[in-house]
């Protein structure tokens, strides 16, 4: 029987797995990946200063495009971030009367996710793992304002500060699209950082980035299998494969929920894992779209819903995406094209769900874990196992949260690895 051992074995695909996996190749790690066979779906990716620094490593600024067009919908208001016209002159054209307090709002909260992800940086990456990265991370704070303590607050407190209800109703909407939550779910920290990462001036291409990091993977010789050519793991970690082949390592990440069902019981237990988002997506739209329709779209009412329009050669397709912890079921066929209809009013298509529709998950509003503000669960789990999914450890985060995910996770194998013996 062939026998390898790794230094790292990554289960499943996620965004943070995967940069978790080519940083530390690139740091010379043996790393194995068992791949699932259809590709991650990856959230509305934005740039960050996390983001920026992988590139740098990689020498992937070619990555590095122009930011798409993001409208937010919300009554009779329409504010478009990336536009023809600066965010300031869509603000005073739709809330004339409050535009200024919007926003510095918007402007200290961009203010804020840069230096939140600074701090994470250099203080180490996410403080997910261990007390030695969540002191590391509170003595940065301790220098600057505001603390811990008002990070942790709801956003929905920052926003009441804005009392004309049209502008409100917007800025709920921005913020529960981006974080498919509603804003009284999610802390000042998670609404700094996804606004900083929503307005960086440089966007981000999705399928460079893919082809990036899928080169620099084999570039540094990362090795890969796929998800199902698992036949076993035994509690102490050691790999069985179908075609009685074994490997073993020094640590395990879980990228994925699909890999969970490989590990023994004992460990499947450990995770918490959150559904995704309810998906559907519409047949080829017939007629056409507005022209001044953005390719993303957060649609406020009923229910907020993230809406993304793609060009396809057979034509324009769009996907709807839903997740709200406050309501008990996902809405319906009908509900879903009757609001779509104020966006698509003479476009004539079908509506089909992409994977199951479950309500989401009943959610604490304030997690329990005090490592980072809105934290669902740490990302160690044991000794050697260790979760490599952003949108698990941080659910309202998004791509931003998956990459702070992986560069969190290959800083901290790295430290470990020069302290073992």
């Amino acid at each position: 029987m062939h026998q390898n051992h790794y230094d790292i074995i990554v289960l499943g695909d996620s965004l943070a797995s995967r940069l978790a996996a080519v940083l530390l190749a690139k740091a010379g790690k043996k790393v194995l990946t068992f791949r699932l066979q259809q590709p991650p779906f990856t959230p509305w990716l934005f740039n960050s200063v996390h983001l920026n620094h992988v590139l740098e490593q990689l020498g992937g600024r070619n990555c590095l495009t122009t930011p798409r067009k993001l409208q937010v919908i919300a009554g009779q208001s329409r504010i478009e971030l990336h536009g023809d016209q600066p965010l300031s002159d869509e603000l005073r054209r739709e809330f004339p009367s409050s535009h200024n307090q919007v926003e510095d709002l918007l402007q200290s909260l961009d203010a804020l996710g840069n230096r939140l992800e600074s701090q994470l940086l250099s203080s180490g990456g996410l403080p997910l793992f261990d007390l030695a990265g969540r002191l590391r991370f509170r003595r940065k704070l301790l220098l600057s304002r505001p603390g811990f303590r008002t990070l942790r607050k709801p956003l929905s407190d920052l926003l009441d500060k804005i009392t004309d209800p049209a502008p409100r109703a917007c800025l709920d909407a921005l913020f529960s699209g981006l974080a498919m939550a509603p804003t009284d779910h999610m802390t000042i920290a998670e609404g700094a950082l996804l606004w900083s990462s929503a307005c960086q001036s440089q966007g981000i291409s999705r399928s460079a980035l893919d082809d990036l990091l899928q080169r620099r993977y084999e570039q540094f010789h990362g090795c890969s299998e796929t998800l199902d050519t698992i036949k076993e793991i035994d509690p102490d970690g050691r790999i069985q494969l179908k075609n009685s082949w074994s490997c073993s390592s020094d640590a395990l990440v879980i990228g994925s929920c699909s890999a969970i069902s490989c590990l023994p019981e004992a460990d499947q237990q450990r995770f918490k894992f959150q559904p995704p988002p309810c998906r559907w997506e519409t047949s080829p739209i017939l007629i056409g779209t507005s022209p001044v329709l953005a390719s993303r779209i957060i649609l406020a009412e009923p229910d907020p819903l993230r809406i993304t329009l793609t060009s396809t050669p057979t034509g324009t397709v769009g996907m709807a995406e839903f997740r709200r912890a406050d309501r008990p079921s996902p809405p319906s066929e009908n509900e879903l094209c009757s609001q779509l209809a104020g966006i698509l009013p003479f476009a004539s298509f079908g509506l089909s769900p992409i994977g199951p529709c479950e309500p989401a998950a009943g959610e604490s509003r304030w997690p329990p874990s005090s490592a980072f503000p809105g934290t669902a669960q740490r990302l160690k789990l044991n000794k050697n196992l260790l979760l490599g999914s952003g949108t698990d450890a941080l659910p309202h985060l998004g791509s931003t949260g998956g990459i702070m995910t992986g560069v969190a996770l290959a800083r901290y194998l790295l430290r470990a690895d020069k302290k073992r013996p």
